[in-house]
């Protein structure tokens, strides 16, 4: 019981940090005293300071408990529908990672950083979907698949880290966009003939 309770108060802290401070912001010695645990204890569970910041993100989209695969057959719409659900209800119930986000882009090796293994929430798993896509007509390949994943990504992110607005705060006007992110990225992304 004791393990787990540090590691989760490794977690606790390190989310708190990494949040208000970034990856070079935040000491691997910040994370043990808030955490109330010695410093070797934190590379008992994490390889590194990249490792645990992967894994706080992990951390915080498993208690959403939405792991579900992602399911390219059913076509491009409903391929962006479940993306994009997801990422808003994720980002709308968990402002820290919004905010580890926008660190995590700052940084020169964020590549490093980048990814979980819930596929839905990480962009580096839609790949093979939307390169499947592009193949069967479905998907524009005037752009690159890298092009539509930061394209895709940054619209669904954008109501979240523009913080003069409200309308991540408003579930009604948060509803809205989401319905007219998915319509738009849909026309300007599918293939035309």
């Amino acid at each position: 019981m004791k393990i787990n309770t540090s590691k989760n108060n490794i977690l606790k802290s390190a989310t708190h940090l990494f949040a208000e401070k970034g990856f070079d912001g935040t000491s691997i010695g910040q994370i043990a005293k808030n955490a109330g645990v010695a410093k070797g204890l934190i590379f008992h569970y994490f390889d590194n300071k990249a490792t645990l910041w992967r894994k706080v993100k992990e951390a915080i989209v498993s208690s959403d408990v939405q792991n579900e695969p992602i399911n390219p057959d059913k076509g491009f719409l409903a391929f962006l529908h479940q993306l994009v659900d997801v990422r808003v209800q994720t980002y709308a119930q968990h402002p820290e990672l919004v905010r580890m986000m926008q660190w995590q882009h700052l940084q020169a090796d964020n590549h490093e950083l980048a990814g979980t293994d819930f596929p839905l929430y990480s962009p580096t798993h839609w790949h093979q979907s939307l390169t499947a896509f592009q193949q069967q007509g479905q998907l524009r390949n005037d752009m690159t698949v890298e092009m539509i994943i930061t394209f895709i990504a940054s619209s669904v992110s954008a109501i979240f880290t523009q913080d003069y607005f409200e309308i991540s705060q408003d579930k009604a006007q948060r509803q809205q966009y989401q319905e007219k992110i998915i319509d738009c990225l849909f026309q300007a992304l599918r293939m035309r003939n």
